[in-house]
């Protein structure tokens, strides 16, 4: 990935993105670790304009409310803020951000969340991955429970855990870009380095716009404009499928694509195999163009 332009970047970070994948290809990084970082800071420029606000508003509290919203919008990948690290450790260099400030005080809430954490994994056997799951969740409600910076638990009633799930289950089922949570079941049954393609590449063709919706179809995760599906991921014994459901039309001059049926082409991807990722990425973007054009013709 020589051109970071191949990620859509809007935004108050659209800027500095050139130069950032160019710092991390210094560095050492991977070209498809370069691509997941230019993805990370796609995401986190489009929520900055949602928030009406410039680069110069990341601080550690706006950049919790960014995972916050990462997590609870269905990501899998780059919860945490050791994945912003590179970027703004690279925005400090330039002098568009301050010095990075003392770590702040453990909080009662980090406390909780900690123990919690601990308790799902020890107490109750949860794999790290279901653990954490549970913990994210448990962030935004005792983030949902904060008042003016204090936690109150103390006058905690049973209708208000009922409100926050409700409250939950209506923002996410809402909006253009919705999100399924029998995704990330199966994105949680599927780990070890396999699951982990397959959530990178997910994630990928979810960052083709605010208007891809998901849905889990015939068992794996599906990615579609409206009711229009355009792609999919889905994992095998040995490989994972990136599969387009109109990819016999798409354009593939390096010869990614596999398959013969009429319309639907997949490109097979092994954890020791080579994959041109800026290839992948086109063919994401082509057949996400391709299916939004049919979808607005009609």
């Amino acid at each position: 990935m020589g051109d970071p332009s191949r990620v859509r970047i809007t935004g108050p970070l659209k800027p500095y993105a050139r130069g950032f994948a160019a710092e991390l290809l210094r560095c050492g990084y991977a070209r498809v670790s370069v691509q997941l970082q230019l993805h990370l800071v796609a995401h986190l420029s489009r929520w900055l304009v949602g928030e009406g606000l410039e680069e110069t508003g990341l601080n550690r509290y706006t950049i919790e409310r960014f995972l916050t919203h990462r997590q609870a919008a269905g990501y899998t990948n780059y919860l945490s803020c050791k994945a912003l690290a590179p970027l703004l450790s690279y925005l400090r260099g330039l002098g568009a951000l301050p010095p990075a400030s003392p770590k702040p005080p453990e909080t009662t809430a980090g406390v909780l969340l900690e123990r919690y954490g601990g308790y799902l994994k020890a107490e109750r056997g949860l794999a790290a991955s279901s653990a954490r799951a549970y913990v994210d969740m448990a962030r935004i409600f005792l983030a949902w429970r904060t008042t003016t910076g204090e936690l109150d638990l103390e006058h905690l009633k049973s209708g208000d855990v009922t409100a926050f799930v409700l409250t939950e289950y209506s923002r996410r089922s809402s909006g253009s870009a919705k999100r399924d949570p029998a995704i990330s079941a199966w994105m949680n049954e599927h780990s070890g380095e396999l699951g982990a393609i397959a959530r990178h590449w997910f994630d990928a063709i979810r960052d083709c716009g605010d208007d891809v919706g998901e849905l889990l179809h015939d068992g794996h995760p599906t990615a579609c404009i409206g009711d229009a599906a355009f792609a999919y991921v889905n994992v095998f014994n040995a490989h994972v499928n990136v599969g387009f459901f109109r990819g016999a039309e798409l354009a593939d001059p390096v010869s990614l694509v596999e398959g013969t049926g009429k319309y639907m082409r997949h490109v097979k991807l092994r954890p020791d195999g080579a994959i041109d990722a800026t290839a992948l990425i086109k063919l994401i973007e082509s057949a996400y163009a391709e299916m939004k054009r049919r979808v607005a013709a009609e």
